[in-house]
This record gives C-alpha cells, structure tokens and sequence, in this order.
C-alpha cells in the first residue's frame, strides 16, 4: 500500500506552548545544594543521531513545569564544528525519534502535534513540519529507507479473540476496567497482558507521506509464510533474553531453548514454534531456524 503525505500540519490551531522557567532562584544560587527542585529545572537529554555526514546532530531534551505537572520534548539541532546551537520545534508538543534521510536535507521525527503520535518530517534547515503519517493509533517506531519511498512503521493491534479488558469483552460496561485470564502470562514486569500487541507494517511513501500499510510478510522456499508480527502474540509471544553470543528473543514459560549451534543460531524443538529474530552481537539480523517452521527476518527496505 501506498502513504502520501498529508500538506503541511493537520491542525489549524495549535495549542498553548508550555512554559518552562528553569532559572534558578536567587536562594537556590545562594544555598549551593542540588535540591529535587533544582534537579527538575534541569533538561533531561534524549535520543539523537549524528547526521550522514557527521557535521550536524539532532537530539531531544525534556523540559518540566513543576506547577502543570508534566513535560514537554523537543527537538534540537547542534553544528559540530561551530557548537551552535538550534531548536527546531516548539514546546506546544513532544517531539522525539529523530531520524535523518540518506541525503541528510530532511529529518523524520514522532510528534503528538496531531493528537495522536504520528511520523513527520521537516528540512533540516529549518520550516513548518508535514505529515507523513494519519492514523488513528500511535506510532511507536518507524523508519524510512534510503531511497525515501517506503516507510516501516510499528502499532498496538488489538488481536481478535485475545481480549483480556473487561470493557472489550463486555460493550454494556464501558467504564469497567477489570482483567480476565484463564491463563499465564497475565502481567509480565511493569505492564499488564490486554490482548493488544506490537506488529511491523510497511508502507510506500508517495510526495513524502504514508497512508494504512501492510503487515510485513516474507517468504522463504521450502519453509511458507511468516505471520506479519515481529513478535507473536498469545502462547507463542517472545521475549528478549541474553546470551554470551549476544541477543536473541525467546518464548517465556513454555519453550525449552537449545544451545546455539556453530552457526550462531538458536535451535528449537520440533513441536515448539515461536517466530523471532536471532541479533548476533555485530548486530546483523539473523532469523531463527526453528525446525518446521517459518524464518522471521526484517524487512529490507
């Protein structure tokens, strides 16, 4: 499917910028102590990416206003040679991911500036940021490939007949917020299971923008299709775990993992099929070679 960019910005009225007051009192330069208030004056720096050709750098920082009680990100641009330095957006958003294109003119960010958290870009030298994407849920990565025709884009997708939400399994109780499960694994560290789940989609990207892209599919000979999840969801859903050899992704509870063989890959048992990604430490992408069953590798845009 086919993205085309959306002109420049989906809102007519942007909301109010956040004010951020960092200076330091005059008591708090007198007493000498980094206090929690003084801490939260400070800019929390983010993610950056060294331009294609190592002169420029954009990265974020997070500013807070203690009196509103939340923060703001956004996007900066530093001159490796002169040490300038310039905002490029504004503070009515956040702002973060940045991402160069090949020939270093445009740059490719998430913002929330739409309402929800969509991919846009903007020049380099500066300008009023466009659209690339227009969907109704979050965006939680992406990236564009060289050519600067296709995108790969990562969203929640809600998976049919795996809700665990009470207020999806019953549509007269709107407002409830109880879990249901007849099985593990129902929380996993610091978030619950709710039936929703990452998936990879690309997209080709017409005058800058993207429209609703299709799940990524691979097909190797001999072995099938793969399913378009880069992590598979219920029974099967991977997770990361590390090795000496470097990272690898594995089932949770009911997969027993075999040793690496001299190839560096994972081997699995012949009944257990769960589909993922085997990093080696140089940090090439190696699908796993599970017995029977589909490789996984990611899409080369």
């Amino acid at each position: 499917m086919a993205c085309t960019v959306l002109g420049l910005g989906s809102c007519t009225e942007r909301p109010r910028p956040l004010e951020i007051d960092n200076a330091l009192t005059a008591e708090e330069i007198a007493a000498g102590r980094f206090t929690p208030e003084v801490m939260w004056k400070m800019g929390r720096l983010g993610g950056s990416q060294l331009s294609p050709d190592g002169k420029r750098l954009v990265y974020t920082v997070t500013y807070y206003n203690l009196g509103e009680n939340r923060g703001v990100t956004a996007l900066y641009l530093r001159d490796m040679a002169s040490g300038e330095v310039r905002q490029l957006t504004d503070h009515t958003s956040n702002n973060t991911s940045p991402a160069w294109s090949a020939d270093g003119r445009t740059l490719y960010f998430l913002s929330d500036r739409s309402g929800t958290q969509q991919v846009w870009r903007m020049a380099a030298a500066g300008g009023e940021p466009q659209q690339v994407t227009a969907f109704d849920a979050d965006v939680e990565g992406f990236g564009v490939n060289k050519p600067g025709d296709a995108i790969w884009y990562v969203q929640t997708v809600a998976v049919p007949g795996a809700e665990k939400c009470s207020a999806d399994l019953y549509k007269d109780m709107p407002r409830s917020k109880a879990h249901i499960y007849d099985d593990l694994m129902a929380r996993h560290w610091n978030y619950w299971d709710e039936g929703r789940y990452r998936h990879l989609f690309i997209a080709a990207l017409t005058d800058g923008q993207s429209r609703r892209g299709r799940r990524h599919r691979r097909r190797r000979r001999g072995v099938g299709r793969t399913h378009g999840a880069l992590l598979r969801h219920g029974r099967d859903r991977m997770e990361q775990r590390r090795r000496p050899a470097g990272l690898h992704l594995q089932a949770p509870c009911r997969h027993r993992l075999r040793p690496f063989d001299r190839f560096g890959h994972l081997r699995l048992r012949p009944r257990e099929r769960p589909h993922g990604q085997h990093l080696q430490a140089d940090g090439g992408p190696r699908p796993l070679q599970c017995h029977g069953t589909p490789q996984y590798a990611l899409p080369r845009l």
